[in-house]
């Protein structure tokens, strides 16, 4: 898929065996919510039995996330929780880098996946304040986020704790404000065209100025148009290097509309971390 959000998780060839051990699922979420999520998604521990740290690298995809963190040990139905291990829940801001993840194997993360520019309706702050950070949900939430992470750590599997996400979201979807019609339009433009927008293109589209625009995109998603736009492009093209077979990376780069095939280099190390070529390489 050429949109942003859907899996955008992969592990760097260090740790290939690592990576086809670990088990990463998405769901759909309810009609109630899908306006607003895009998925609900689990990243299960490593079945293998593996011991040492897990590295993964999650890559920016426009998106913010509610990230829950907990042990593996207590999917076991028969098992006990895990003294000294609560669930943390945290609130992830939409990333301008790579961020890289290490974590044991007995750690599993569930979480919801926002659409692009349709989180703060349910957090209530502004998004450029959340951008390449990590921040605990009862910090946003307050009373509710702590509440929340006290009834996570009862549960001993997935669905159980998706299932409290599922249902703290439809409470504040309750006294959601109104969506901004600037927004839905503009974001849903970028994403037709997979990135390829400039900002004169926007405020054209939009009959607004590019500070107006600006202005929105800090509030909403969290990054500026332009960046925005840069990380759909690059989301759309990771996605086709993972379905192809061979790739011609100057008519790839010519394609995606970079200046040449060093300028897509670039600015694909820039949001992974590791070039096209190793990217291809780790399938």
């Amino acid at each position: 898929m050429s949109q942003a959000g859907v899996d955008s998780d992969y592990t760097d060839g260090s740790n290939l065996m690592e990576k086809l051990a670990v088990k990463y699922r998405e769901y759909m979420p309810s009609p109630a919510l899908s306006p607003y999520v895009e998925c609900y998604w689990a990243r299960t521990a490593n079945p293998l039995g593996a011991t040492g740290q897990d590295t993964h690298r999650v890559v920016p995809d426009g998106c913010i996330d509610i990230v829950v963190e907990f042990d593996a040990r207590t999917l076991e139905a028969s098992g006990q929780i895990v003294a000294g291990h609560s669930d943390r829940a945290s609130l992830v801001g939409a990333m301008s880098r790579p961020l890289i993840v290490n974590a044991g194997p007995e750690i599993c993360f569930v979480g919801v996946r926002f659409k692009p520019g349709k989180a703060i309706q349910f957090l209530g702050v502004n998004a450029g304040d959340l951008t390449d950070q990590s921040i605990a949900l009862g910090e946003i939430w307050r009373r509710d986020g702590v509440g929340l992470e006290s009834r996570l750590s009862e549960q001993r599997g997935i669905g159980g704790r998706l299932g409290l996400l599922h249902q703290a979201l439809l409470e504040k979807l309750k006294h959601k404000k109104d969506d901004d019609p600037y927004i839905e339009a503009l974001v849903g433009l970028i994403l037709r065209r997979r990135g390829a927008v400039s900002i004169e293109a926007l405020t054209k589209y939009a009959g607004i100025s590019r500070q107006h625009i600006a202005r929105k995109f800090d509030r909403h998603v969290g990054i500026s148009p332009k960046l925005f736009c840069r990380v759909i492009r690059f989301q759309d093209l990771m996605t086709t290097i993972k379905r192809a077979r061979r790739i011609d990376w100057a008519t790839t780069a010519l394609e995606f509309g970079y200046y040449d095939q060093a300028h897509m280099i670039s600015d694909f190390k820039e949001f992974s971390g590791v070039t096209p070529a190793s990217f291809a390489a780790i399938g």
